[in-house]
């Protein structure tokens, strides 16, 4: 009966599969095994709360990692983060090994902010299982981009520096005072560049941004609003009027590209 579960599953046939599940877990009442495939069909089926409720029993009768993992994710959708981590954190101790729980348990901190941990542990995971890699490896853009993506609202707070720098410059007046808030507002993009370098291993970083191009955009675009705001820290006061400007459109075309492709 499990075998034709499986089979209808893996057919994509998911309302077919549902109740023959059913029937399984009601024949089997004590089967983890036909619990655990019911509960992740029912959250396949967009019924997590009963989802929830079948895998508690499974649990409650006998933990497994695997249970684990899916009443993390379970709780994570119905519930949020924290609630889920108690679950991830419990299947690694029973298997500490467990490549989807090391991965999950990540996604989960990356929710919660914790961003550097996060990608550690998704490059743990796929160390762990090749198979997870590409997720992995997509999760990591998500870490990367919500790291840069500060750095790059940042950089409008340097434009305007520098702008005032370029008109102060103009009107003979003394630029020392924006010339200090650029390089201020230049450090943010600096320390967002170098935990990046720092944290996803070159090969890695290659790979991601091979696959997410406007990753790869916002990380150049960082680099040059460095650049820029370096030039006009240095004393190079007659340009800043101009690279202000220029990198308040590439803030707004970068902010269009993320809309337009869901980056």
């Amino acid at each position: 009966m499990h075998s034709q579960v499986l089979a209808l599953y893996g057919q994509g046939r998911l309302a077919e599969a549902l109740p023959a599940a059913w029937h399984t877990v009601t024949a089997y009442p004590n089967s983890a095994r036909a619990q655990y495939t019911y509960a992740s069909l029912l959250r396949d089926a967009g019924r997590f709360r009963e989802a929830l409720a079948v895998i508690d029993q499974t649990v409650r009768a006998g933990p497994s990692a695997d249970a684990l993992v899916l009443r993390g994710d379970l709780q994570r959708t119905l519930t949020g983060a924290h609630a889920a981590e108690t679950d991830y954190l419990q299947a690694l101790r029973l298997q500490p090994g467990h490549a989807m729980a090391v991965h999950n348990l990540a996604v989960s901190r990356m929710r919660m902010g914790t961003v550097t941990a996060a990608v550690r542990g998704l490059l743990e995971a796929a160390r762990l299982d090749p198979g997870l890699r590409a997720l992995a490896e997509d999760n990591m853009a998500l870490a990367v981009t919500r790291v840069l993506r500060w750095a790059t609202a940042a950089v409008v707070l340097l434009a305007a520096a520098l702008i005032v720098v370029g008109a102060m410059h103009a009107d003979g007046a003394p630029t020392v005072l924006p010339r200090i808030a650029a390089a201020v507002f230049t450090g943010v993009p600096i320390v967002a560049i170098g935990w990046t370098l720092r944290t996803v291993p070159g090969p890695t970083l290659r790979v991601v941004l091979r696959r997410h191009p406007v990753l790869g955009l916002r990380l150049l675009f960082l680099v040059l609003a460095v650049i820029a705001g370096l030039a006009g820290v240095a004393g190079a006061t007659a340009g800043a009027g101009v690279t202000g400007p220029l990198l308040v459109l590439g803030v707004i075309v970068l902010t269009l590209l993320g809309w337009m492709t869901g980056a």
